[in-house]
């Protein structure tokens, strides 16, 4: 993971340290709540990303770093842009937090997000184990990632991740309740982090 990935999931942890952020987003994992886990998430990114000097937008969280003011953009859960002075910059990072259960749900999130230049993009879903974490990523790999030529593949720059919540973690939440996924451009492998 690039410098940037390594601070944001830092810095998410670093929030997850107080209650304000953990108690919703646990609660809400552990009694399957996916719309409450959804916007704790959302809530809890947000602030991750203003804590880092980035400005985002996210359904709730409106972003006045473009001449166009919106909650979101590009159809996307969380945009976050730094302050280049640029009067419509690129996003920085891209976020799709899926709660959905429906594999072709998140695997549409992670090509919604491959489609977009930013040097960071991360997918959160959600599962009730390991093992059925492990396998949606191998889905993802093989099905959104695998479906991409190779030439298409190797031009994504920045960092791909996949963020897996498992709800059989929620009692070490948030240490082993996230698991990290990153993708390796060259073999199209995503990789535990």
């Amino acid at each position: 993971m690039s410098k940037l990935a390594e601070a944001w999931r830092d810095g998410l942890y670093r929030l997850f340290r107080n209650e304000e952020y953990t108690a919703p987003l646990r609660d809400a994992a552990v009694n399957m709540k996916l719309g409450e886990w959804t916007s704790a998430l959302t809530k809890a990114v947000v602030q991750s990303f203003k804590e880092m000097g980035y400005s985002a937008a996210a359904r709730g969280h409106r972003c006045g770093q473009l001449p166009v003011k919106r909650h979101e953009y590009l159809s996307l859960d969380v945009a976050a842009f730094s302050d280049s002075g640029a009067r419509w910059p690129l996003p920085i990072a891209v976020l799709e937090l899926e709660n959905s259960q429906a594999d072709k749900e998140v695997s549409y999130s992670l090509w919604k997000t491959l489609c977009i230049r930013a040097d960071l993009r991360a997918v959160f879903c959600y599962r009730k184990g390991a093992d059925t974490a492990a396998g949606l990523v191998r889905l993802l790999q093989q099905e959104v990632v695998g479906s991409m030529d190779l030439q298409d593949r190797l031009s994504i720059q920045g960092d791909t991740l996949i963020v897996t919540g498992i709800r059989g973690e929620a009692a070490t939440f948030p240490y082993s309740f996230f698991k990290w996924w990153s993708l390796d451009i060259n073999t199209g492998v995503f990789r535990l982090v």
